[in-house]
């Protein structure tokens, strides 16, 4: 421009903040993405409870399934695809029509994201602090769906919708 010259910038400008907890949703806890937290369910006809898998909410962990007593299986399969994502994260998954789970976290904003995968079509649907998500994939892949809530009493609460067939990475 001239001097004098009014000119109008438009800036886009992103902040990509660490993520706070990653979770590995799966059957394996031998094959955990490095860095992610595994919580590990059974396969496929497995009867063990959540308490016994040790993977329902305590203090002391500061996350989990909230139904000690529910029986959560989960899924292993086979595909690869290029991504953001470590093949651990979706190579298994887990079922948890009608279970929630729980993070203890500070008051505030966050962006949860949900990943939805499987070698069939699937999509996880669940409510995130009162925010309804949906997250569907085509087969042989996974998707990242995000939602971004506000947290006030200290947990991030994610319950599964009971009427749908969720595979949750």
């Amino acid at each position: 421009g001239t001097v004098g010259e009014e000119v109008t910038v438009t800036a886009h400008i992103t902040v990509v903040y660490p993520a706070v907890e990653r979770f590995d949703f799966g059957i394996d806890a031998n094959n955990v993405a490095e860095g992610w937290t595994g919580v590990t369910v059974n396969g496929k006809g497995g009867k063990t409870t959540v308490k016994d898998l040790g993977i329902e909410y305590t203090a002391e962990k500061g996350y989990g399934f909230t139904n000690p007593d529910a029986v959560i299986e989960g899924r292993g399969e086979g595909y690869e695809q290029a991504g953001v994502l470590p093949s651990a994260v979706y190579t298994d998954f887990v079922l948890p029509a009608g279970q929630t789970f729980v993070v203890d976290v500070e008051n505030g904003t966050y962006q949860v994201d949900l990943v939805s995968g499987s070698s069939y079509k699937s999509t996880v649907k669940a409510t995130v602090e009162g925010s309804g998500i949906s997250v569907g994939n085509s087969a042989n892949s996974y998707t990242i769906g995000s939602v971004t809530v506000e947290v006030a009493d200290g947990q991030l609460t994610i319950a599964f919708d009971s009427t749908n067939v969720s595979r949750l990475d």
